[in-house]
């Protein structure tokens, strides 16, 4: 009988490490969808619905016989009355919230319209958004536009349009088929590259087999990346594309490669992550630094053009698309400041508005009989003869003909509201916020405060809008906010409590056998910038990434702060109660990363738990 060896010992060890592991990331991901079990079925109810309603079709039928219609005539009509009934009760669709579907709207427009405009797409059943601006096209006319950077569905669209060519369908048509290939090809492929690399770097940089499987069963089932797996998003893809830079810098800086590709590859997908994630530029900002210092021929021949290319197409398709180079994000707020009107133009407005109700009601009256007189002076009323008066004694010229003055309350900057109007053509459009007693005249450039549907709906960020969620109103308290983000029901480390090991991770990179201190100093600088970042913005920016499954904001640093765990995992691994609080870290992590089963656009397990309690 042959007695086991210590070889023997340490690969059964090893075996039951990885047993424990996957019994810890099933139980935690079977944890999740118990907490979210509800007997919600949409396929069941638009059945329902749907042959509810079908059963009028003979109803329907008798009605179009008693008006003699009758053989192939009868049939068309009672295949439209079908289709009418299948589209209003049609609930399913593949994109899932206001946010992707945005995109997917963009994407829509490029290759079905050939135009960034998305008026066409919005009012077709189940493409609905909030996330769109409204401003004058090149000719005057205003447009809707989505409000997402302009370069990643771009890209998209390419895939797209090649699918479009292939099969003749639009995803209008076969949301579901094309809309889940695309998912596939554009998040799940991208995803499992960034794995695969990852895997490379943590057999590289690691020195435990226990370590280096818990990293990669954290990579692969314990990030916030899982859930956004399900839509379009930037998110995710910064991730891969922050994966990709960071194993090329990794080659440079630490293997002393001087290829010409890993420049190109650093350069080429560090600029594309910040043109998608735009806080990203900080890690942008300091790789391209420490390139440029450590080897400053190739990064000038190789890292510097590629990032170029990139921002030469985020501008381009940007100025395509709004006019401007700057986002559409950028655009929420008062322009130059023009000067004080020195009449009440409110007078005006209210007794011109008057005034032309009266005309056109008597000219209704009049059923169609001309009065030359009456439409001369609805005519004068409606180019506002005497607010371009008073908004030329400023040197304001409005040279388009009908004049447009909506009453909304407007921005003046990012934290002050004002009442006022927006006035103009098509040849220019101006803010007047009543300021005091003075009427102050602003070049007009809010986009996010809009009418659509020929003025019978309003846009959802209009401080008008009181069926805005409470969640999108921002969050008053900086100090409150910052703890919610970091230790409360949107926190990094309360829902994906893994990254304390990344914490002390950081350190031991900067001061332990591996001695990256450079890297170390990266993951750390740019994770707290990009957290001040957000931290200090405007109090209604303050939102945890709306209703999401965390602060999605900050997701993309999963493949750097993955990066820094490695030295933790290590060192835990060589005592049992510290494997044991690390499976409790990723037990928790991978319940946050897979309670929200269906979408990510819902809110984290902790936000229902301490609303269910009432503590928030």
């Amino acid at each position: 009988m042959n007695l086991p060896t210590s070889e023997d010992h340490a690969r059964a060890q090893l075996r039951r490490g990885v047993y424990l592991l996957l019994i810890v990331v099933s139980t935690g991901a079977m944890t999740a969808r118990i907490m979210t079990v509800n007997e919600i079925d949409k396929l069941a109810r638009e059945s329902f619905r749907t042959k509810e309603a079908l059963k009028k079709k003979g109803q329907e039928q008798q009605k179009l016989e008693e008006k003699g219609i009758t053989g192939e005539e009868l049939e068309r009509e009672l295949t439209k009355f079908e289709d009418k009934v299948r589209k209003r009760y049609k609930e399913q669709r593949p994109f899932l919230s206001g946010n992707d579907r945005s995109r997917w709207c963009m994407v829509r427009a490029l290759v079905e319209h050939g135009t960034y405009e998305i008026d066409e797409i919005t009012v077709e059943r189940g493409w609905n958004t909030i996330d769109m601006v409204k401003h004058p096209n090149r000719d005057g006319e205003d447009r809707l536009y989505s409000s997402k950077p302009t370069l990643l569905p771009t890209i998209v669209a390419g895939e797209y349009w090649v699918i479009h060519r292939l099969t003749g369908y639009t995803l209008g048509e076969k949301p579901f088929v094309i809309g889940r290939f695309m998912l596939v090809t554009i998040n799940v492929i991208p995803l499992m590259i960034a794995l695969l690399l990852l895997a490379k770097i943590v057999e590289r940089y690691g020195t435990s087999d226990w370590g280096r499987m818990f990293v990669m069963a954290a990579a692969s089932f314990g990030t916030l990346l899982v859930p956004f797996s399900l839509a379009f998003n930037n998110h995710l893809i910064a991730a891969v594309c922050a994966t990709i830079m960071i194993h090329a810098v990794l080659r440079i800086w630490y293997d002393d490669q001087r290829g010409l590709h890993w420049f190109v590859l650093a350069g080429l997908f560090g600029a594309l992550m910040a043109a998608i994630e735009l806080p990203a530029l900080s890690v942008l900002a300091m790789v391209a630094a420490g390139l440029l210092w450590k080897q400053t021929r190739p990064a000038l021949l190789g890292f510097v053009p590629a990032a170029l290319l990139v921002v030469v197409a985020a501008l381009a398709t940007q100025y395509i698309a709004h006019g401007v180079f700057s986002p559409a994000y950028a655009h929420r707020k008062a322009g130059e400041h023009r000067g004080d009107l020195k009449v009440d133009i409110r007078e005006i407005l209210d007794r011109n508005a008057k005034q032309r109700a009266d005309l056109q009601k008597a000219i209704n009256r009049k059923r169609g009989e001309m009065d030359d007189e009456m439409i001369a002076q609805l005519k004068r009323l409606k180019e506002g003869t005497e607010i371009r008066e008073a908004l030329a004694e400023i040197d304001v010229e409005l040279a388009g003909s009908a004049l447009v003055a909506e009453k909304l309350v407007r921005r003046k900057t990012r934290s002050d509201l004002f009442e006022g109007w927006v006035i103009g053509d098509g040849a220019g459009r101006y803010s007047i916020f009543i300021e005091g007693d003075k009427l102050s005249v602003y070049e007009w450039n809010d986009w996010y405060e809009y009418t659509f549907n020929k003025g019978t709906k309003r846009s959802y960020w209009s401080e008008e809008n009181k069926n805005r969620a409470a969640i999108d109103r921002g969050e008053k308290s900086k100090a409150v906010y910052a703890l919610h983000c970091l230790v409360g029901h949107h926190g990094i480390f309360s829902l994906t409590p893994v990254w304390l090991l990344s914490v002390v991770g950081v350190v031991l990179l900067a001061r332990g056998r591996l001695s990256m201190w450079e890297l170390a100093l990266l993951i750390a600088v740019t994770t707290l910038v990009v957290f001040a970042f957000y931290m200090f913005r405007p109090a209604e920016d303050r939102n945890y990434g709306g209703t999401s499954s965390g602060l999605r904001w900050m997701i993309w640093f999963t493949p750097l702060w993955l990066i820094a765990m490695i030295p933790a995992a290590d060192v835990a691994s060589r005592w049992r109660p510290s494997r044991g609080i690390c499976y409790l870290l990723l037990t928790l992590s991978v319940l946050s990363a897979h309670y929200p089963s269906w979408k990510p656009w819902q809110h984290p397990w902790l936000w229902n738990l301490m609303q269910y309690v009432e503590w928030i």
